[in-house]
């Protein structure tokens, strides 16, 4: 109990003793009758002054002065807007912290069919929530004590049966959680970065069977954790490459089905959206560099190569990439509010050619400053493109091109506070189209998704 509240305990005591004492202290007024016989204190006396002084409290918390109330004494964020027509949202986790700054979804319980949700908060709790009777339950992982940032699934670690979950913050230690067939979950530190840890991002960008772990701390460095080489071993941090600024978040994906390896797109604190790729060919080799943090030569020996794509003059906050009827397509918003587009080519460019050219961004649509989230999915029954848009403006925005190659932004949902992450994931299997999850400084995890029917007759999602 804070100070405040020790204080505002006392005065409303001393007030209920002059209260009680005046009753019968005047000497023009009879005294009450007394009981015939003395009873005991009972339980229904003791709940009316508690409620009593509950509700004296409550007075004077409200007169205080904004600028005086702690934590402890300011109420909770009201529930939650509702969604717009056409729309349904469900609050499914809300912290006792100030927010939620990362959410994601993935099929990380065996026990359980289809994706879990796996959300970040100021204490660095990760919990992983999963339906249950048309509700929600969340089990808690890792508790770090500092903000956690940074998610990453995947099937990274050959000592695993399943694919494992990777979470990093503030503190600069990452994890490996690994859910357990029975219920629960393994974890343990595999990295202490010396940085505060804020993007992590499982992809194959070597080409190999198994993905490889990357991860890019608040000073710009990116590193690859290797998996421990034999039993007993720690994992090895191998330095990839050193930016200018920190990454915010990084997409792999594959310009075409039969590629064997994946690019990484990501978005910086610089304004630059890069394209990362692994070597042209198994023997492309690059000198070694000094490596930080313990880590092996610079790039472990390979080549891999990082291209800029655009330079904007504001920084880029989040990315996205997704399939219209057109081709795949990338999106990313910065803290201008810009929406910026690109098709993707079908084809990765030709060894030794300047992939710049072929990543064509446009600006679409100005959106409210702050962007903190983009997230492409099909929202539509008739399939048209569509990304969802959450930031700073509280307001989860779909922004919809139509036949006629123009834009419209349509609001979904208003949430209590700055928002600061959305992602579409599948959910509901009731309906033809994506959901959306959203955080952010409300300290609540809301789940947004089209009725139960909505799109299930056209295309599929």
């Amino acid at each position: 109990m804070t100070a405040v509240t020790h204080s505002l305990a006392a005065s409303a005591a001393l007030l209920l003793l002059l209260s009680v004492s005046c009753v019968g202290g005047y000497r023009d007024q009879p005294p009450p009758p007394r009981d015939p016989e003395p009873r005991e204190a009972k339980a229904d006396d003791t709940q009316a002054l508690l409620d009593r002084t509950n509700a004296l409290l409550e007075r004077l918390k409200r007169d205080l002065p904004e600028s005086e109330k702690t934590a402890d004494d300011k109420p909770l964020s009201p529930p939650a807007t509702e969604a717009s027509p056409g729309w349904e949202a469900q609050e499914v986790w809300k912290s006792d912290t100030r927010g939620v700054w990362r959410v994601a979804a993935f099929d990380l319980l065996p026990r359980y069919p289809g994706s879990e949700i796996v959300a970040l908060d100021d204490l660095g709790r990760a919990p992983v929530i999963y339906q249950d009777g048309g509700g929600f339950v969340a089990w808690q992982t890792v508790f770090d004590g500092q903000t956690g940032s940074a998610l990453a699934f995947g099937d990274v670690d050959p000592r695993r049966d399943r694919p494992e979950l990777y979470v990093g913050g503030f503190r600069g230690n990452v994890y490996q959680i690994v859910a357990l067939p029975q219920g629960g979950f393994n974890q343990n530190v595999i990295w202490w970065a010396e940085d505060q840890v804020h993007t992590l991002c499982a992809a194959r960008l070597l080409g190999r069977a198994a993905p490889e772990l990357y991860a890019f701390t608040l000073r710009g460095l990116t590193v690859r954790l290797d998996p421990p080489a034999a039993p007993g071993a720690p994992w090895t941090p191998v330095e990839i490459a050193r930016g200018p600024a920190r990454v915010r978040d990084a997409v792999p994906f594959r310009f075409s089905p039969l590629d064997e390896a994946d690019s990484l797109l990501t978005v910086s604190q610089d304004g630059a959206l890069r394209l990362l790729r692994g070597p042209a060919s198994p023997e492309a080799e690059a000198p070694a560099s000094p490596a930080a943090n313990g880590a092996a030569p610079a790039n472990g020996g390979i080549a891999y190569r990082e291209t800029v794509l655009f330079a904007g003059p504001q920084a880029l906050a989040r990315l996205a990439v997704g399939w219209t009827r057109e081709g795949q397509v990338a999106y990313a918003v910065g803290d201008d509010g810009r929406l910026l587009r690109a098709a993707l080519p079908d084809a990765p460019p030709a060894p030794g050619a300047e992939p710049a050219g072929a990543f064509d961004f446009q600006c679409v649509y100005y959106g409210p400053p702050g962007a903190r989230g983009v997230a492409a999915g099909r929202f539509h029954a008739d399939g048209r493109e569509a990304v969802a848009l959450f930031g700073y403006s509280k307001v989860v925005e779909l922004v919809s091109r139509d036949e006629h190659d123009q834009w419209h932004a349509e609001p979904l949902f208003t949430d209590t506070d700055r928002g600061h992450w959305v992602v579409a994931a599948e959910l509901d299997e009731r309906n033809g189209t994506d959901e959306l999850i959203v955080c952010g400084y409300s300290g609540r995890v809301t789940l947004l998704r089209r009725p139960a029917g909505y799109g299930a007759d056209g295309p599929r999602k």
